[in-house]
């Protein structure tokens, strides 16, 4: 899947299924924008709740018997939180730019998201 004039072109991606629905994409980023989308994550866990209101982090976690009954994933970016940014307010965008420490950074990592969601 490539997006012609996209800075995301580039990116390896896998489309996948499951066999209860779900349909995901899994996509290799450069390590810069993996570093900044993740403290992108970090913020906005701050600020939007998961589902049932419950912490992101637990909502998201892997919860098995073996080795541990409850562990966070690591590693990994959460599409559907970050896209989340999409939908937020100006207030709140702000308030997210400022937990960032740069507004220029802010509208890249925007504009990176919207570039991604397309992906799928």
């Amino acid at each position: 899947m490539k997006l012609p004039d996209s800075p995301v072109s580039s990116i390896e991606t896998i489309l996948f299924a499951t066999i209860s629905g779900s349909v995901g994409v899994i996509a290799s980023l450069p390590k810069q924008e993996y570093k900044e989308l993740s403290q992108l994550q970090d913020i906005l866990r701050k600020y939007i709740k998961g589902v049932g209101g419950f912490d992101h982090r637990f909502w998201r976690s892997f919860d098995s018997a073996f080795p541990r009954p409850d562990t966070e994933s690591k590693g990994f970016l959460d599409g559907d939180l970050l896209e989340q940014i999409l939908d937020l307010s100006r207030t709140e965008l702000d308030r997210i730019s400022d937990g960032l420490g740069d507004e220029a950074m802010a509208a890249k990592l925007f504009h990176l998201i919207e570039d991604l969601s397309r992906l799928h």
